[in-house]
């Protein structure tokens, strides 16, 4: 471990109180700096983002394990730090040295060697353990993360950009590579105005695709324009949304439909709007 006498004992954290229905969260001044393991590191956040997994997990209204079993009170998934010290056993192949400036996911750490693992889908894994929802999260000022699924953050990209990429950005990419969706095709993003879908809006400009963002307001039309859609359908004003889509599309439809809105009327009658041998991809989770 490198610097270890230079920390401090005690950090901050944002510390979930009465998990569930009415959870708060209050700043703690009086939080242990923990000590990296084996294969881990300690880093120092600058900043982190707010996710709505967040408040799920704070809820504890999702079918799934809950972060006070774990003993967790400091959710996040979305952080961007500094290593301050290094834990045992770190191989050099990785590169990691105190200084860098890392983020932190969603995926904490995954056992490596299973199916989903070895096929680059290691948010899967049955073994994995989930950044603030099985260990302590990114709202804490100094956190441990595993060696190997931290990731270097490159120069040029700021802090405050870079901690939301490590969640929404990583996930709506991926969807987007994964919908097979090319330069020059026409994407329609349900919930377009939301944290995931606003970064689809953007990456899928960024490759050449045609954008038609999906949402309700005024303001999230201004801005889903301003980042990059071609065309703004407001699902409150308009009556048929899918016939407004293809009528954008000369009569023929969407090449892809990627749902990141929590809404299951978007999945019943969201294939409507796409042409024949169209993707629909499922991000934002089915209420």
């Amino acid at each position: 471990m490198s610097n270890a006498s230079e920390l401090p004992t005690i950090g901050k954290a944002g510390c979930v109180t009465n998990p569930g229905p009415d959870f708060g969260v209050e700043v703690r001044d009086d939080i242990p700096v923990p000590k990296p393991g084996n294969m881990e590191v300690l880093v120092k956040l600058t900043v982190t983002g707010i996710c709505y997994s967040d408040l799920h997990y704070m809820l504890e209204d999702l079918p799934m394990a809950k972060m006070s079993d774990a003993g967790v009170v400091s959710p996040g998934h979305e952080g961007v730090g500094h290593i301050v010290a290094l834990g045992d056993n770190i191989p050099a192949s990785l590169e990691l040295n105190v200084g860098d400036r890392v983020g932190l996911k969603p995926v904490w750490s995954s056992c490596n060697s299973c199916e989903m693992c070895t096929t680059d889908r290691e948010m899967y894994c049955p073994a994995s353990k989930q950044t603030g929802l099985h260990v302590p999260g990114t709202y804490q000022q100094y956190v441990i993360g595993s060696a190997d699924h931290v990731l270097k953050i490159p120069e040029g990209l700021s802090d405050a950009v870079a901690a939301p990429v490590m969640c929404s950005g990583g996930t709506i990419y991926r969807g987007i590579k994964e919908s097979g969706l090319k330069s020059g095709d026409w994407v329609a993003f349900a919930g377009a105005g939301g944290g995931v879908g606003h970064m689809g809006v953007m990456y899928a400009k960024a490759m050449g695709m045609r954008v038609i963002a999906i949402d309700g307001g005024n303001d999230k039309g201004e801005m889903c324009r301003r980042i990059g859609a071609e065309h703004f359908v407001d699902f409150t004003k308009t009556g048929d949304v899918n016939a407004e889509v293809f009528r954008l599309t000369d009569g023929l439809g969407a090449h892809g439909l990627i749902i990141t809105a929590t809404s299951a009327a978007a999945y019943r009658t969201g294939i409507g709007m796409l042409r024949t041998s169209g993707v629909l991809m499922a991000i934002g989770l089915r209420k």
